[in-house]
């Protein structure tokens, strides 16, 4: 009974593993893939066999590279439980994609780490609709300094709280 227990919880967690909303992926020490899940796979646009070839670094840009191993450095030597990050990876057709990375350390008896476990989740869709309103809020604040009006926005109090220069024109300030 506790052998059958056992090979179900490792079925449960298996199944849990392999169809998570959210990438997962375990490396070894030397950044090679051990474990990928299927939305891990789906992120980057690889098959399980291709990243299970690979190195997590293979999916860094380049410039990502040596901030990505000074964190693991980190986390290997104890120093960090977990390090949390958002950053890009090149996805297998060449583009990047945004993703929020979470990766801890597993450890064996004697404290040496075994491997590393990292969530990662896609957020390009955020990183793309933060970058739609950063554009938004350069427009309007352009627009509203090059106005060919007077514009200017004060507390409920009367206080100026903006003013653009056509309006500071208008009044001689």
């Amino acid at each position: 009974q506790a052998e059958d227990a056992l090979r179900a919880s490792e079925e449960t967690l298996r199944a849990t593993f392999r169809q998570a909303g959210v990438g997962i992926f375990i490396t070894s020490p030397d950044r090679r893939y051990l474990q990928v899940n299927d939305k891990y796979c789906d992120m980057l646009g690889y098959t399980r066999e291709e990243l299970l070839r690979m190195s997590s670094a293979d999916v860094l840009p380049p410039e990502a590279v040596g901030a990505v191993q000074a964190n693991r450095n980190k986390l290997m030597l104890g120093e960090l439980q977990t390090v949390s990050h958002e950053r890009q990876l090149l996805r297998k057709d060449g583009s990047l994609i945004w993703v929020n990375h979470a990766t801890s350390v597993a450890r064996g008896r004697n404290g040496e780490p075994i491997h590393l476990i990292t969530v990662a989740e896609d957020i390009s869709e955020r990183k793309q609709a933060e970058d739609a309103l950063r554009a938004s809020e350069e427009t309007l604040r352009a627009t509203f300094r090059q106005a060919g009006v007077g514009i200017f926005i004060t507390s409920p109090d009367r206080r100026y709280l903006q003013v653009n220069d056509k309006y500071c024109d208008m009044l001689g300030y």
